[in-house]
């Protein structure tokens, strides 16, 4: 039984009617082999959600277009206002450079310096995608003003930048079927960690 409703908001990124890809600096320098941000943050939270089967999940934007931030967080907020007991997991892949392949690697999790729940569930986060991933590096957990942490600090929050879509090698394992799905499986650990040890009850 969920004892959270758990917020997957995908970051960035929405297809067009003719198949253009609406925000373009959101992407690998080449695709293949990399990605498209927002195809990748729907992706893992499609995925992650695949796995609650016994855990209550929700997404900010569950289809293939671009959602403004404010009608995300007025989603989240309003969720939270009727019960009580979300936390928010944003999924992002990072980047680096001005528009070329970049060697800068490595997972980052970012919480709001002013919510005292989210720094713990970054941690469990960073931890997690170290377990279950061959990331080859993790760069901490991070205090982060972000608008979609801002303006929804009434819940635990985390932003999860997955890796970087500029790394030429991190690229390939953040588009492969496989890195995607140990993407997922960590993010789907630390979500059952939480419910398991009731951490933010």
């Amino acid at each position: 039984m969920s004892r959270y409703t758990w917020i997957l908001d995908p970051g960035h990124g929405g297809v067009g009617p003719g198949g253009e890809y609406l925000t373009p600096g959101k992407r690998s320098p080449e695709v293949p082999p990399g990605i498209y941000e927002g195809e990748f943050n729907r992706q893992i939270c499609s995925l992650v959600e695949s796995l609650c089967l016994d855990y209550d999940t929700t997404t900010t934007n569950p289809g293939p277009v671009n959602c403004g931030l404010k009608e995300r967080t007025d989603y989240i907020n309003g969720l939270q206002k009727v019960r009580g007991n979300c936390i928010l997991l944003s999924i992002h892949a990072n980047a680096s450079g001005r528009g070329g392949w970049s060697t800068v690697y490595g997972s980052t999790v970012f919480y709001h310096p002013k919510n005292k729940k989210g720094k713990p569930l970054a941690e469990w986060v960073l931890e997690a995608i170290d377990q279950h991933t061959p990331m080859n590096i993790t760069r901490g957990v991070k205090p982060s003003r972000f608008t979609i942490l801002s303006k929804t600090r009434s819940m635990p929050g985390v932003l999860v930048e997955c890796g970087f879509m500029t790394n030429k090698s991190e690229a390939r394992f953040l588009a492969s079927s496989d890195g995607q799905s140990q993407i997922a499986n960590a993010i789907f650990e630390t979500i059952k960690t939480v419910e398991l040890l009731k951490l933010f009850s």
